[in-house]
């Protein structure tokens, strides 16, 4: 009601004259006690609290947020609000200031220790690129294919290589007796089957030719 400010469930159908006085009659914005110091007509008042009162509640702007904020002091609320939108320094996403945290530990950009141990620091999404790079990452020994079963971090593959060079040698000697063998073995094939190996192709080229009565492969 505009004169006891009591809160009226249902709006009186009042006749045009009886509207007319109401209209007239001079009134205080319910935001008084927020400190408004509107006084006009009834007929005004809508328009006052729609346009012009800054003492008025209303509610956040921000998503998620239900506080109800006096007018004038909703920018200053925005500036603060949990449901705020900021912009992450890093990867420059727009994120809720309230998923701030679990987006830091997620984002892309950010910087976290080498996986490795190496001390470097390394932007998430470049982690396993890094890997392979990083002079700490463990490696099998480049002599893994004689048979050697160590495995180092990269940075020490010289040194590594320098101390284990007798047992590397070692494992050289016995593969090498090891193809040996296999090398008589498939000659004695080729003998026991009256294969003849020309050491030169028809066309004088250094290729090697098995010859015999049914086919001519080279090897």
């Amino acid at each position: 009601c505009p004169s006891s400010n009591e809160i009226v469930t249902k709006e009186p159908q009042a006749v045009p004259v009886i509207n007319i006085s109401i209209g007239s009659l001079e009134m205080k914005c319910k935001n008084n006690v927020n400190g408004c110091t509107w006084k006009g007509k009834c007929k005004d008042y809508k328009s006052h609290l729609k346009n012009e009162c800054t003492k008025e509640p209303i509610k956040c702007i921000n998503e998620g947020c239900s506080i109800y904020v006096i007018k004038e002091n909703m920018e200053n609320h925005c500036k603060e609000c949990l449901f705020r939108i900021v912009i992450c320094e890093l990867c420059k996403n727009k994120i809720k200031f309230t998923d701030l945290e679990n987006h830091m530990i997620e984002c892309g950009r950010t910087l976290v220790d080498c996986e490795n141990g190496c001390g470097e620091k390394i932007e998430r999404n470049k982690m396993e690129s890094h890997k392979n790079e990083c002079l700490c990452v463990e490696i099998d020994c480049p002599f893994s294919l004689y048979g050697c079963k160590d495995k180092f971090i990269k940075k020490d593959t010289e040194k590594r290589l320098q101390t284990d060079s007798y047992k590397h040698m070692i494992l050289l000697g016995e593969k090498t007796t090891e193809l040996e063998k296999r090398i008589n073995f498939m000659m004695d094939i080729l003998k026991n089957n009256n294969i003849h190996l020309n050491l030169k192709g028809n066309d004088g080229n250094s290729n090697k030719y098995i010859n015999s009565s049914e086919h001519n492969l080279i090897i």
